[in-house]
């Protein structure tokens, strides 16, 4: 898990989390909204040791997922969103930690099998899970690292990505 993912600043992630909760039900399970806001809530979750959102991050997800369908699966916001709310879950918390894997395997797959496109935000989700060791790197990494060239053939591909990830508040 990585604390300088996000600060813990625990009245900005409370700010943050009730902005969520506050929204509608559809609004909450939008990939942006995954994206901006599930790495605070599985932040909290993880600081305060309760382990008790861990089920409803797990549960937001899946729902996303539903209605991305099989060929949204690979959407690089959602695959960011992932990856950066596995950065901040407890992995204690076996079942919902794997359960939020598992899309993120599922998502890099989907990914693998459309071409391997060169979205920064899917290219940080796959770096990310090849460093973080929840993606295999004999399988994603060639891939990888044949988006990031075509990302930028001048050899800084990885420099683009960390940029869009910062620009989506990563």
């Amino acid at each position: 898990m990585h604390t300088d993912i996000i600060s813990a600043d625990m009245p900005a992630i409370h700010r943050k989390v009730r902005e969520f909760r506050a929204m509608s039900p559809e609004v909450r399970e939008q990939p942006q909204t995954l994206l901006a806001f599930m790495p605070a809530y599985a932040r909290m979750d993880t600081l305060e040791q309760k382990s008790l959102e861990s089920r409803e991050i797990a549960r937001l997800f899946r729902r996303a997922r539903a209605h991305l369908g099989h060929a949204g699966i690979n959407n690089g916001v959602y695959l960011a969103a992932l990856a950066a709310t596995l950065q901040n879950m407890e992995e204690q918390i076996y079942e919902h930690f794997r359960s939020v894997e598992d899309l993120l395997v599922e998502g890099a797959r989907a990914w693998l099998d459309s071409g391997a496109l060169a979205d920064p935000l899917s290219l940080y989700a796959i770096q990310t899970g090849i460093e973080e060791h929840w993606l295999d790197p004999e399988r994603y990494g060639p891939a990888l690292e044949r988006a990031l060239l075509l990302l930028s053939p001048q050899g800084n591909g990885r420099a683009v990505v960390l940029e869009a990830a910062e620009r989506s508040q990563l």
